[in-house]
């Protein structure tokens, strides 16, 4: 409690005249008027605050207008010598709880300060009770979450899903487009406790940096990126991967599914991440499916077999474009696009690109080319927008990488 009163006299007898230990409260402080009261209020964060309105500088009403515009929570107390209904209507206006006149009667203020208790007490236990529900939650939150993300991939879409997604991770259902990953560790330390670590790093540097949603089963960690293109997923699950063998000795692989843009295609993207998964090889470390279909022509029929094959044999040329590719195969632009994108499951600007990329690495690393060749060679007529687009790639330049 905070005493506040501009008569010696009257805060003296107050502060030590009244047994406040047995009305169950403690003075943490006296002042002579607004301003000086108003100083200890945002130092000692008071329960109640009781005050004279006749005071200089800042007098009672001003004060307790202060303090309800700041911290409505506070209980006040006006006392006055002054018998004026306006001093008490202004009072009800600020929801003060009590105005009591002086001289204090002793059993007024009693009963007073007892209300005050009991109506403090019940807020503590009310306060007290929806904090440990809400630790409760925040403790529950993630299991709630990652059960209900294992219902996504698993296609299991209901709307009891997708408002548990809403209030458990509402950034999810806004991002519009989602790309699956499944990373497993491989040649590691069987021990439970590398993988538990393995499993923090992972949804650290995932969930904080990209916000991902993460669910680990099965020593499998589902990885669901949001609104994020196939790029930027290959290029994040291989320094994933680069930064837990070189941080704790583990190796991890990545498969990664293609892009979509419904809920209910996350299970297609999981499943797609799945077989890039097995389709693994020794000297890598993320695997895109839509690079395994490409490789071994799973499920594509003759138009983006075609389309393929021509890429694949005209990169080179810098005129190379979606609409040279449905021109030499014998389709409208339009068709051509939409089809080889839903085949493919991206489109065909992107493949063209991932080529041409993927041939000035390999330059980059098993010959002395100078940079401006390697551009020529994989269609770039500028050497300066290779650079730039060998580095929005991979994440470094053409030098930086052959260095690497």
């Amino acid at each position: 409690i905070i005493l506040v009163d501009d008569e010696a006299e009257v805060r003296d007898s107050m502060a030590e005249g009244v047994n406040w230990e047995k009305l169950g409260f403690k003075v943490s402080g006296v002042a002579r008027n607004g301003i000086e009261a108003w100083e200890l209020i945002e130092e000692e964060a008071p329960d109640l605050v009781m005050t004279d309105i006749r005071m200089p500088y800042m007098d009672g009403l001003e004060l307790t207008a202060k303090m309800r515009e700041k911290y409505d929570d506070i209980k006040i107390i006006i006392f006055s010598g002054f018998d004026d209904f306006s001093y008490a209507k202004e009072a009800i206006k600020y929801k003060v709880e009590n105005y009591i006149m002086k001289p204090i009667n002793s059993r007024e203020l009693e009963e007073s300060m007892a209300e005050v208790k009991k109506r403090l007490d019940r807020e503590r236990d009310s306060e007290r009770n929806f904090a440990e529900l809400k630790e409760k939650y925040d403790r529950s939150r993630p299991r709630i979450l990652e059960s209900v993300l294992h219902q996504v991939i698993r296609g299991q879409i209901t709307d009891e899903v997708k408002q548990q997604l809403y209030d458990n991770h509402p950034k999810f259902l806004a991002e519009g487009s989602w790309i699956v990953a499944v990373a497993e560790m491989r040649h590691h330390d069987k021990r439970a406790e590398w993988e538990d670590i393995a499993y923090k790093a992972i949804d650290e540097e995932l969930h904080e940096k990209y916000g991902a949603a993460i669910v680990i089963e099965n020593r499998k960690v589902d990885i669901i990126f949001g609104n994020i293109d196939s790029e930027e997923t290959i290029r994040i699950c291989e320094n994933l991967a680069r930064n837990l063998k070189h941080q704790l000795n583990v190796d991890i692989v990545c498969g990664i599914g293609s892009k979509v843009d419904m809920l209910s295609d996350i299970r297609r993207s999981f499943n797609e991440a799945c077989i890039a998964l097995n389709k693994m090889t020794e000297e890598r470390t993320a695997v895109y499916y839509v690079d395994i279909v490409a490789d071994e022509k799973i499920q594509i029929n003759s138009l983006s077999q075609n389309a393929l094959k021509y890429i694949k044999e005209n990169y080179r040329d810098p005129e190379l474009s979606v609409e040279t590719v449905a021109d030499n195969i014998g389709f409208s632009h339009s068709y051509f696009s939409s089809v080889f994108k839903k085949e493919m499951g991206e489109a065909c600007s992107n493949v063209i690109n991932r080529i041409r990329m993927k041939e000035a690495a390999r330059l980059l690393k098993e010959t002395d080319y100078k940079t401006y060749v390697i551009a020529k060679d994989t269609g770039f007529a500028d050497v300066a927008y290779f650079s730039y687009a060998f580095k929005r790639y991979y994440g470094v330049s053409p030098t930086k990488y052959r260095q690497r």
